[in-house]
């Protein structure tokens, strides 16, 4: 597991130090750096040998070794964005077990990994979560082609992909609840914590972005990073350290919090209803 980033002179990331458990959520406007940290990871973890690593770039491991968790492949993931329109158009199956980065193969990687046992337990958790199946273009009556699968369902089974396939140590995603509704979104994060503990496929770190306040309320507070761009360059909070957060959660999540205050809010301590100073958010925007 990765329990630290270093970067400077990365993008903008001029001079940083981030923490990170074994879900970690990040958060913040556009521009702020949050892809970038993710892009930080990607290219450190693709070389986590120290001798080969970028100079700019350091991470400090829990458990110190080469190479992936067997010593053999990279430690961390391509950056995962998945594109549902993608996923919709590739239905040729060839056999894998490893999702691509926008998750182009989902077909391939579901019939791999389920055709030898359709009704294990993986699949019918795949089926509660969704409703459904996503079947070839010629499927039996109960599944549905994948050209007609809604976006929603095709995200829930590419996370399910994640969790149960063969993937690096750390997964790095961008935005994991876009295409899904509302109602799916506590599901979706109870199955990225679950990856993050192994309750469900092999145990991965997960980090990941959103601008989701909903998707957000389901965080815990040590799981989540606020992430702004100011002078001289990104700069990172935990959560954790908001003012007065256990008294602001007893009437709010997360998520609302994060909406109502936003991030300068949040870390200046100010509390929902209390007059906002626009000047002082726009500079922070600007910055």
């Amino acid at each position: 597991m990765i329990s630290r980033l270093i970067a400077r002179n990365f993008r903008c990331l001029h001079n940083l130090t981030v923490d990170f458990g074994p879900l970690t959520v990040l958060i913040g406007p556009q521009q702020s750096g949050k892809t970038t940290i993710l892009e930080a990871l990607r290219l450190a973890g693709q070389s986590p040998a120290a001798d080969v690593r970028p100079a700019h770039l350091e991470l400090v491991l829990d458990v110190e070794r080469s190479r992936g968790a067997d010593g053999a492949g990279p430690l961390t993931s391509e950056v995962i964005r998945l594109q549902p329109d993608q996923i919709r158009t590739s239905t040729a199956v060839v056999p894998s077990t490893t999702l691509s980065p926008t998750g182009d193969n989902l077909m391939s990687v579901l019939e791999t990994l389920f055709n030898p046992s359709p009704t294990n337990a993986i699949d019918l958790a795949l089926q509660a979560a969704v409703r459904a199946n996503v079947g070839a273009p010629c499927p039996p009556d109960d599944t549905i082609p994948i050209e007609q699968a809604s976006e929603g369902v095709m995200v829930m089974s590419a996370l399910f992909a994640l969790a149960c396939g063969d993937m690096p140590e750390v997964l790095l995603i961008e935005n994991p609840d876009n295409g899904l509704h509302p109602t799916l979104l506590k599901t979706a994060f109870d199955l990225l914590r679950a990856i993050s503990t192994g309750k469900v496929g092999r145990r991965r770190q997960v980090i990941f972005t959103t601008h989701n306040p909903v998707f957000l309320n389901y965080a815990k507070p040590e799981e989540v990073s606020i992430v702004r761009r100011g002078e001289r360059g990104t700069v990172v909070a935990p959560m954790s350290t908001v003012p007065d957060l256990d008294a602001l959660l007893t009437g709010f999540g997360i998520g609302e919090l994060w909406y109502l205050l936003g991030e300068q809010g949040l870390l200046e301590g100010r509390r929902p209803g209390d007059p906002r100073d626009e000047t002082s958010q726009k500079k922070a925007d600007r910055s």
